[in-house]
């Protein structure tokens, strides 16, 4: 399942928050989010050098650098005892060329190098020049494939979309067996058909279900799980924002909700997270600056409070 999980993260646009794996950088990538903004265009913006991440309370903290094109090109991190430490080269065309990983010790332990070949990236690994990854993209298509240590494919994952940038089908395969999706959209509903192929080519199971219904007059989406009638998840929007996402048991029951309040520019201000089993609530206020800086994210839950700091470097002029 880990391999499967990386796998999935290829198809997914880079993201501070992603790569830090950690609340105050995910909760970054929230604000910036509704900024419509991305990491590389906001440090671009405000020509940052380098941003820190205090977690009060904790001792941890985290030190993201950029160049002066936004690139991220290094972060450590310090969270409890865990350490992490990446350094990312790019190439004459601003793409990722090397990344390096290193150890507690700060000692060298893994990374990649890349080559680009018309649509394609190709990453080596810098150890032994074996072939780990290969991603594919076009306007319709993403391809991506992870190997082994020793070079063998291990897992596939082929991605089509439609003029919309709909997904229409998707296929992944791992030790010879086909795992393929097919979207249908239908008025305001979307469909999932999933057939599984074995490794003699032959269809041994195939199922159609309800995979989101679209409510425009009461601007609710309903998603849905492949043997369910009731949905398991009620996003609801005012003004083309994200006001609220209701989570449903198996039972039926709510269980979950995440209420999200925004400025009057859309950005977002106030995040509740409400777990209706427990009866708790977590409360999240962000905080920026005139210029646009996010400063300080607020939490509280179960009566306490603590904050989270973010301070920049900025290059010099």
């Amino acid at each position: 399942m880990k391999k499967i999980f990386i796998l999935l993260t290829l198809i997914i646009n880079y993201s501070y928050g992603q790569e830090m794996d950690n609340e105050p950088q995910e909760l970054l990538d929230l604000y910036l989010k509704s900024k419509n903004i991305s990491t590389k265009e906001y440090a671009k913006k405000h020509n940052f050098k380098a941003l820190y991440v205090l977690i009060n309370n904790s001792g941890g903290y985290s030190k993201i650098d950029f160049d002066t094109k936004g690139n991220l090109t290094s972060y450590f991190l310090k969270y409890g005892n865990p350490i992490s430490k990446k350094k990312i080269k790019y190439d004459n065309q601003n793409r990722i060329s090397e990344i390096r990983y290193f150890d507690r010790s700060n000692t060298f332990s893994h990374g990649t190098y890349n080559e680009y070949k018309n649509d394609s990236i190709l990453s080596y690994s810098l150890k032994d020049s074996i072939l780990t990854e290969i991603n594919f993209k076009t306007e319709h298509r993403t391809f991506n494939v992870l190997y082994d240590e020793n070079g063998n494919k291990e897992i596939s994952l082929d991605r089509y979309f439609d003029k919309n940038q709909q997904i229409i089908k998707e296929i992944m395969s791992q030790n010879g067996i086909k795992s393929i999706k097919e979207y249908e959209y239908v008025n305001d509903s979307k469909f999932v058909t999933i057939k599984i192929i074995d490794s003699l080519n032959q269809e041994i199971k195939k199922e159609k279900y309800l995979s989101e219904k679209n409510n425009p007059t009461e601007n609710k989406i309903e998603f849905f799980k492949k043997d369910s009638k009731k949905p398991y998840k009620i996003e609801s929007y005012e003004n083309d924002r994200l006001i609220s996402e209701l989570y449903f048991g198996d039972n039926g029951n709510q269980y979950k909700e995440i209420i999200y309040k925004y400025t009057n520019n859309g950005v977002i201000r106030e995040m509740r997270l409400l777990n209706y089993r427990k009866d708790t609530k977590t409360t999240y206020k962000f905080i920026s600056n005139s210029k646009g800086w996010l400063t300080d994210i607020g939490k509280k839950t179960k009566g306490k409070s603590f904050s989270y700091n973010f301070k920049v470097l900025l290059n010099k002029n």
